[in-house]
């Protein structure tokens, strides 16, 4: 149960900013748009990162999978990207807390998600 717990700590951890640079950039090349300067690219990309900064890595990429996945014809902004993340990331905190629990830890702060 404690690797459990440990592992459903870890799973929880944040992207670094090298993995949502490399999600974010490879969910965009699917949908080319108008160019931008490359100052203004990287401000997006920048606006992208802080925007989905407080994400794991896996839930991010498994996201962006969905988002591919669907019949959109349009790039997403980083506000559908969560909206996809959201589901997952609750059911990871959820399972953390119920492993605390069954093990009468105290639970080391699993921050809770407001929506929206």
């Amino acid at each position: 149960m404690v690797a459990i717990e440990r592992a459903l700590s870890a799973s929880l951890s944040t992207a670094t900013t090298s993995e949502l640079r490399q999600a974010v950039t490879g969910l965009l090349n699917h949908y080319p748009a108008r160019p931008l300067s490359e100052n203004a690219a990287a401000a997006v990309l920048e606006d992208w990162i802080t925007d989905l900064r407080s994400y794991p890595a896996d839930i991010i990429l498994a996201a962006c999978q969905q988002w591919r996945r669907e019949p959109n014809t349009f790039a997403p902004t980083p506000g559908h990207i969560i909206e996809l993340a959201e589901p997952i990331m609750r059911v990871r905190q959820l399972y953390l807390r119920m492993v605390r629990d069954a093990l009468g830890v105290e639970a080391r702060h699993v921050p809770e998600r407001k929506a929206g």
